[in-house]
C-alpha cells in the first residue's frame, strides 16, 4: 500500500527524493510498477508521453517554485522531459541532489492520464560543475533538446558552453541581461559560432511580436506605406522606473528589427545622457537607403509598465507636410493607442487590443520552433553594429 501511495504521490507531482546515480532507474521502477501492480490492486490508467527534452537552468534557487510552476502549463501542447536545475552558486558546500515527479492531464473523461515526468537536481557550490554530464544520461534520446537558462547567462563561461553543447534550441530572456551594451555582443558572438548546431530563442523579443505587427499595421495601407521609406526620426520610450542608466534590451531589439528590415546602416555608436529630471536617453544616426534619421532611445517613468518594457514609439515620417507615426501605451495592460498625425488634419485615432500573456505561453512559442530565428537573428546582429560602431 505505500509503495502504491508513492507512485500516486509522484503522479500528482509531489516530489520524491532519489539517489542521484540511479534517476532513470527510478523512472522505469515508477512506470513499470504503475503497469504491473502487485496482487490485488489495479494498474494505474497512465501512458507517458515525451516529445522533446526542456533542460531549465535556474540560477538563482528562489525563482525554482516560480519556474516549476511553467512546466504543467506547458505540458497539453508540448509533451516532455523537464530537467530543472536549481543551482547555488554562492553555497560553499558541495552537494548534489535529486527528485522526480510527474505532471498528468487527463484529455478524454474515463482515458488515460498522460504525464510528462519532471527530475528537478539541486546543485551546491563545487557539485555544479559537474551537471552538464549528469544531465546527458538523463536526457530522453532521440527527440529535440532545448536549453532555457533562467538568468543571466554567463557568457564565455565553461558551465554554459557545456550545456550549449547538448541543446538543439537555447531560450533566453534579454530581460535579464545585466549589460545590454556588452552582452548583445557576447550573445551575436556565441550564435555566430554555434550557427551549425545550435538555434536561439529571446523571450524579450516574444514579448515584442505585438509591438512589432502593430507597427507593420501603421503602414499596411497604400496611403500610409510610401512613409515607411521617408522616416527621419524614431523615438523608443521604454520604461524605467530603479536605474534612470539602464538599457533595455527590448528597445535595442525593436531599432535592431526597424533597422535591419529597412536596410538602415549606423553612421555614429550611441551617444548618452541622463538627468534625474529628464531620464536617460541615448541617440544614433544611421543612413537609410533614403537620407539620413535618427534613432533614439528615451526612458521614461510610467509605473502601469514593467522596467526595461517598451512605452511607446514615435516615427516622423518626411513630407508635405510631414506624418507623425505613434504607439503608446494606455495605462491597461489589453490596450495600446494609435495614431496618426499630419498637419492641417485631425489626428486618427485607434485603440488595437493586446491580447495578455504569461511566462508559460513565452516559453510555449519558443518550444515550437525547431529552426533558427532569422529575423531575430539579423535584429541582434544589426543592435550589435550600433553599440560596436565608434
Amino acid at each position: 500500500m505505500k509503495r502504491r501511495n508513492d507512485i500516486e504521490n509522484v503522479l500528482r507531482g509531489i516530489p520524491k527524493a532519489v539517489p542521484v546515480q540511479a534517476i532513470e532507474q527510478e523512472l522505469e521502477r515508477l512506470w513499470k510498477t504503475a503497469a504491473q501492480p502487485a496482487e490485488g490492486e489495479s494498474p494505474l490508467p497512465v501512458l507517458r508521453a515525451c516529445a522533446l527534452n526542456l533542460v531549465v537552468y535556474v540560477a538563482a534557487p528562489e525563482r525554482v517554485s516560480e519556474i516549476e510552476a511553467v512546466i504543467p502549463q506547458l505540458i497539453p501542447e508540448h509533451p516532455l522531459r523537464a530537467i530543472v536545475i536549481s543551482a547555488d552558486e554562492s553555497a560553499g558546500e558541495s552537494r548534489l541532489d535529486a527528485w522526480i515527479s510527474a505532471h498528468c492531464l487527463q484529455p478524454v473523461p474515463e482515458g488515460k492520464q498522460i504525464c510528462c515526468e519532471q527530475i528537478r537536481l539541486g546543485a551546491r557550490g563545487e557539485a555544479i560543475s559537474g551537471l552538464p554530464r549528469l544531465v546527458v544520461p538523463i536526457l530522453v534520446p532521440d527527440v529535440p533538446v532545448f536549453l532555457w537558462w533562467c538568468g543571466a547567462p554567463p557568457f564565455g563561461s565553461e558551465r554554459l558552453d557545456d550545456f550549449i553543447a547538448i541543446a538543439d534550441r537555447v531560450i533566453i530572456d534579454s530581460a535579464d541581461f545585466e549589460n545590454p551594451r556588452e552582452d548583445f555582443s557576447r550573445l551575436a558572438r556565441l550564435m555566430a559560432s554555434r550557427e551549425a548546431s545550435t538555434a536561439f530563442s529571446d523571450v524579450a523579443w516574444t514579448r515584442l511580436t505585438f509591438w512589432r505587427h502593430a507597427v507593420a499595421r501603421l503602414f499596411d495601407s497604400p496611403l500610409t506605406q510610401p512613409f515607411l521609406y521617408r522616416l527621419e526620426r524614431v523615438v523608443i520610450g521604454y520604461a524605467e522606473e530603479r536605474d534612470i542608466y539602464a538599457f533595455s534590451s527590448q528597445a535595442l531589439l525593436m531599432a535592431g528589427w526597424l533597422a535591419s528590415r529597412l536596410a538602415w546602416q549606423p553612421l555614429s555608436g550611441l551617444t548618452f545622457s541622463a538627468t534625474r529630471q529628464d531620464g536617460a536617453r541615448s541617440e544614433l544616426r544611421l543612413q537609410s537607403p533614403c537620407g539620413a534619421l535618427t534613432i533614439e532611445f528615451r526612458a521614461v517613468s510610467l509605473p502601469s509598465v514593467p522596467s526595461g518594457e517598451l512605452a511607446f514609439l514615435e516615427l516622423d515620417a518626411e513630407g508635405t507636410p510631414a506624418m507623425r507615426f505613434v504607439l503608446a501605451e494606455t495605462g491597461e495592460p489589453t490596450w495600446v493607442e494609435s495614431r496618426i498625425e499630419r498637419a492641417g488634419m485631425n489626428p486618427i485615432v485607434h485603440r488595437i487590443g493586446r491580447p495578455e500573456t504569461s511566462l508559460a505561453q513565452d516559453i510555449g512559442s519558443a518550444l515550437e520552433l525547431f529552426g533558427h530565428d532569422r529575423v531575430y537573428e539579423q535584429a541582434v546582429r544589426t543592435a550589435t553594429a550600433f553599440l560596436d560602431e565608434k
